[in-house]
């Protein structure tokens, strides 16, 4: 059985919203995450699933690291335009810092994290399982 983007079904899940910060050839560059999770408590790990079409997907395959910020309920806009754009055609940092959205650097990883955000987690990547239309990306948090 599929369950349908957008269905009745789909919509039973109960999620939160992540914001997946990243530094690839084209700088730094966030995306909108629902599919995340936490798979251990020690080490502590973070399981995220990213389409494989995604600009981000490719980003993390090279890099081999990302940040996960948990949104706090003043970040709704961040997360729907860091959703709403790809990363290759957007310089969604730049157009987020233009709307008053803070950001800071990485302590261990190269990417900018979130400022303000209810949780901030750098990861670096232990394993990657291809599923059929995601990547799933399991990262040790590091800092």
């Amino acid at each position: 059985m599929n369950i349908a983007w957008g269905s009745e079904e789909s919509h039973q899940f109960v999620t939160n919203v992540g914001l997946i910060t990243t530094k690839g050839v084209l700088g730094y560059n966030i995306m909108s995450c629902e599919w995340m999770h936490q798979v251990s408590y020690e080490p502590g790990m973070i399981a995220i699933c990213v389409d494989k079409e995604n600009f981000t997907n490719e980003i993390i395959k090279k890099t081999k690291e990302f940040g996960v910020s948990l949104a706090s309920t003043e970040q709704t806009k961040l997360c729907s335009l860091a959703g709403g754009s790809s990363g290759r055609d957007v310089d969604k940092i730049a157009l987020l810092e233009s709307l008053g959205f803070k950001f800071y650097n990485g302590k261990k990883i190269k990417s900018l994290m979130v400022a303000d955000a209810a949780l901030n987690v750098e990861c670096k990547l232990v394993k990657k399982i291809e599923l059929p239309s995601h990547t799933m990306f399991i990262g040790e948090a590091v800092d």
